[in-house]
């Protein structure tokens, strides 16, 4: 028997046809899963078990200098209050690390010698008024020669301030950036076209690459090794019995995974066009069959309430319809308590697949995506691959009267 996920650490399994994965993954390495914003009424705040063990893990001093300009704080109502936030999370980790952790704050006023400092150290300075007077809201962080910085907090990212700061820590302490193994039949890396010059990443290859090693790994029985801390298989196709094993003992060995398979691969169906197909289809079924998890093959999820509008029809008959194969999910369809979806407004896919969840399976799963119960499956050889045919779905629609999984989080022990 072997841990497989561990829902406290945070380690994901995430199944869907497209989700956002930059956080997910940043909460499968850094193990910060759970954390939470405190609402108590004396604006209490509790740091989770993650961000305790990174402050445990503190071994030399670290100073966390935090650069506010008052004219800010007193100008802008939002900025003030939310400095008062920032102020009792970093008086937390400091009562949590003792004399292992100081924070020091300090006005950097215009022209001044701490304003130089800050800038250095990479606290960014923004325009209060037309005049072009900065003012700064960040945050440097030293550990010996290790240097690390938050350029601005955004209150907009309030629910996040302990991931953040945590995470921070976690690069001064472990500064070797973490490594992301992608194993994909997309061309997340570029599509060569040796007309075109050199490919054309993924902007989220380029975003993953700002905090951490990204590799693409071509032969997964080879490259597949410990070094990896999280495996992210995104439309992974045509995998043969020996790679699947590879990954299986990867997984038995403790490794992390963000696994994501498509019955209906949109961006693959349109590759027909280049000259450079990509399998349709993906499936990791037999891998998880132990789980008790899998994701119905050659079928794809519509949804009536989730439906985006687009326009129908062709000629002069185009008219709105709701596409029922492009859900966006909102509110009650959102885990809102999951550190991957808590702080996610809306979501949108495009054919999605449906996650099946044996009474009897092995594992915990934990729903991040649900459909509402107005919903139901289509064959995906319903699907016309030139001209969506949406009023097509509206005509054979037929509410199955249960929600469907979407995207999940797995976690527990398995088998191998």
């Amino acid at each position: 028997m072997y841990r497989l996920f561990n829902a406290r650490g945070g380690w994901i399994a995430a199944i869907a046809a497209v989700f956002g994965v930059f956080v997910a993954i940043n909460v499968a390495i850094s193990g910060l899963a759970g954390m939470r914003l405190d609402l108590t009424e004396d604006r209490l705040f509790t740091l989770a078990d993650g961000t305790r063990r990174i402050l445990d893990r503190i071994e030399e001093p670290i100073t966390l200098e935090l650069y506010i300009s008052q004219r800010l704080v007193k100008e802008v109502a939002i900025y003030g209050a939310y400095a008062g936030r920032v102020r009792d999370v970093l008086n937390e980790f400091s009562a949590a690390a003792g004399d292992r952790l100081t924070v020091i704050e300090q006005d950097p006023e215009p022209f001044s010698e701490i304003e130089d400092v800050a800038v250095a150290a990479g606290v960014q300075g923004v325009p209060i008024d037309s005049g072009g007077e900065r003012v700064y809201f960040g945050l440097a962080a030293r550990l010996g020669d290790t240097r690390a910085s938050i350029g601005f907090f955004q209150p907009t990212r309030e629910s996040f301030l302990e991931y953040d700061l945590a995470r921070l820590l976690e690069g001064l302490i472990n500064p070797k950036k973490k490594v992301i193994g992608i194993v994909t039949s997309l061309p997340m890396f570029g599509d060569f076209a040796p007309s075109a010059g050199p490919p054309k990443r993924w902007m989220l290859v380029d975003a993953m690459e700002q905090g951490f090693e990204v590799r693409n790994i071509f032969d997964i029985e080879t490259d597949l090794t410990d070094e990896i801390d999280v495996l992210f298989m995104a439309h992974a196709t045509a995998l043969s019995a020996e790679e699947l094993y590879s990954v299986d003992q990867y997984l038995m060995r403790g490794g992390r995974a963000l696994l994501m398979v498509d019955p209906y691969s949109e961006l693959a169906q349109g590759s027909l066009a280049t000259g450079r197909p990509i399998i349709r289809d993906s499936s990791l079924n037999k891998l998880m069959a132990k789980w008790g998890v899998s994701v119905a093959e050659k079928q794809v999820v519509g949804d009536m309430p989730l439906a985006r509008i687009v326009n129908a029809g062709s000629g002069g008959a185009v008219k709105p319809a709701p596409y029922l194969l492009w859900p966006s999910f909102k509110g009650a369809n959102i885990n809102p308590t999951d550190t991957v979806t808590r702080d996610i407004t809306t979501i949108n896919l495009g054919t999605a697949g449906a996650i099946a969840i044996a009474k009897d399976a092995a594992l915990t799963v934990d729903p991040l995506l649900v459909t509402t119960e107005k919903s139901q499956t289509f064959e995906i050889s319903l699907i016309n691959p030139r001209t969506p045919n949406v009023l097509d779905f509206i005509e054979k629609f037929k509410v199955a009267g249960k929600q469907i999984v979407v995207a999940a989080r797995l976690s527990g022990n398995v088998e191998s």
